[in-house]
């Protein structure tokens, strides 16, 4: 029993400091391009676009879609990787489903981008499906958590937690406000859900971090203090 409760505690550990290393990592990333002042929703097409990726508009779901009794198999990112036949420069190109809603456009294009910065060359070819099949490979969790950071960053779902839920004297429903951060950050309901369970494993970590006052150089993807700041900001917040 006691060594159960140790596993437990080590894998939760592990866990903690995998997912807050990927928020920190996603907090660098929105840093480069937008500074400080980032807001919801990202705009995540101008981080891809500046990392060199081409992002094309076009239908990728015709009538002879594999099973067009189910709409969750849809298609709504592909990303291909080309020669210019002029130039024979690598072109790594998302094709973009123009039919999906906007939210589901935005997140298909943090799922590449985030391919793209975690993968290989050889594995930039792929897919992402509105319903994606269940991830086992660790590479692919990893990803699929890089995307949530990306779209959903740590500090700023903490303070938008903070402003929406006031002073309200009635507790509100965890799903009315995942249902008001889907909107506010334009991303799939679903996606929001999955990635508010990441957010709250790396804010644990974070709180971990805090109270053992560790310093900033020790905290898993330390490149500079300024995403760590952010992020003990909004944790220390205290209301009113």
């Amino acid at each position: 029993m006691e060594n159960d409760r140790i596993m437990r505690q080590n894998n939760g550990e592990w866990l903690g400091k995998m997912y807050l290393e990927m928020a920190i990592k996603a907090l660098n990333i929105i840093k480069k391009y937008f500074g400080e002042d980032y807001i919801f929703p990202i705009d995540i097409e101008t981080i891809a676009r500046n990392v060199g990726i081409e992002i094309i508009y076009s239908p990728l779901n015709g009538e002879n879609v594999s099973r067009p009794d189910v709409p969750y198999h849809r298609v709504v990112g592909k990303t291909i990787l080309y020669k210019n036949i002029i130039t024979q420069e690598r072109v790594i190109s998302v094709l973009v489903d123009d039919e999906s809603s906007q939210a589901e456009q935005h997140y298909a294009i943090a799922h590449e981008l985030a391919r793209f910065i975690l993968r290989t060359e050889e594995q930039y070819s792929s897919e992402y499906h509105l319903m994606t099949i269940l991830d086992t490979e660790e590479d692919e969790i990893e990803i699929e958590l890089l995307a949530n950071l990306l779209m959903l960053p740590l500090p700023l779902v903490i303070k938008e937690y903070y402003e929406y839920i006031g002073n309200w004297p009635i507790p509100k429903q965890t799903s009315e406000w995942l249902q008001y951060l889907s909107y506010c950050a334009q991303v799939p309901y679903e996606n929001v859900v999955t990635g508010y369970q990441n957010i709250r494993y790396a804010a644990c970590a974070a709180h971990t971090y805090m109270e053992k006052n560790v310093p900033d150089c020790e905290w898993p993807g330390f490149e500079n203090a300024e995403p760590i700041n952010q992020i003990k900001k909004q944790l220390s917040f205290k209301k009113k």
